[in-house]
């Protein structure tokens, strides 16, 4: 019996095929290095340190419920570095305010869910894997930047129907070959994909409290700018607002968007309090 799928060695292949080619160029070798270097000397380290702790938490408390085995740590392991590591960064901007459970359902219940379920669960030869997953791969990331600016809208536009026209081909042959599969265990495919949607829902605490964090992190340099403050008052002031708004991580894009400027006038209490004080008039206005 295989331990790996045809489609967990083609990924395999690629991956190590790519960043062998990647790192025999100099210049992307002391760059990728030098990224590794700067992640794992900022706050970002600490962020996936505490996120892999709350995910083994959750774990844990799953499988005190009988909902988690060893069997699904294959899942919980793509979950994580697929997933949950990209959170820090799709909720990173404290200026903005995303339907933080929309975002996560969307994540995991898109396409996501049905290529587990289906083409995860019955995967092809070797030969044919080695094209669909480089090819894909390719697709889905051209579309994820062609949606990064206004003028490539169309461009994603149309990826996102390839993309969309390549799944349900592929779902379309996987539902044929598992039909006449007796031994295709289509449910416990099921269940096993339905994990990464409990495990992504069930960071939604996490992803609120990081939101804060952004949130202070952001106020800590907006306080005072370029003024003599002292570090002690800019936090002071960063949790006296975050108290303002009641911890609220979906309030904090609409205080800053409204006191964006007015924050580099915050040198001291009176100035934090008068901030505060008209800030709570034009919300109630």
């Amino acid at each position: 019996m295989n331990i790996f799928s045809s489609r967990e060695i083609a990924v395999a292949f690629w991956t190590v095929a790519i960043l062998t080619l990647a790192l025999s160029v100099k210049g992307v070798r002391e760059s990728a290095f030098g990224l590794v270097r700067q992640a794992l000397l900022s706050k970002l380290i600490l962020i996936w340190l505490s996120l892999a702790a709350y995910a083994v938490i959750l774990v844990l408390g799953l499988r005190e419920l009988g909902l988690w085995t060893i069997e699904l740590l294959k899942d919980t392991l793509i979950w994580f570095g697929f997933g949950a590591l990209a959170y820090p960064f799709q909720f990173h901007n404290p200026q903005k305010t995303p339907r933080v459970i929309r975002v996560l359902v969307r994540d995991s219940l898109s396409v996501l869910i049905i290529v587990e379920v289906l083409v995860e669960t019955y995967t092809f030869s070797l030969p044919i894997e080695l094209i669909i997953v480089p090819t894909v791969t390719l697709i889905a990331m051209m579309g994820a930047v062609a949606e990064m600016r206004e003028e490539h809208k169309t461009v994603a536009k149309v990826l996102g129907n390839v993309q969309a026209l390549v799944g349900f081909v592929l779902i379309a042959i996987v539902v044929r070959r598992a039909a006449i599969d007796p031994g295709h265990s289509f449910v416990a495919a099921l269940l096993s994909s339905l994990l990464i949607v409990v495990l992504s829902l069930a960071t939604w605490p996490f992803i609120c409290f990081l939101r804060l964090f952004f949130a202070y992190e952001d106020m800590l340099w907006r306080i005072g700018w370029k003024k003599n403050v002292s570090r002690v008052f800019k936090h002071f002031s960063a949790f006296r607002i975050l108290r303002h708004l009641q911890y609220r991580s979906t309030a904090v894009a609409p205080f800053i968007r409204r006191n964006a400027f007015k924050l580099n006038d915050v040198v001291d209490q009176n100035s934090l309090e008068a901030l505060l004080g008209e800030d709570r008039n034009r919300a109630s206005d």
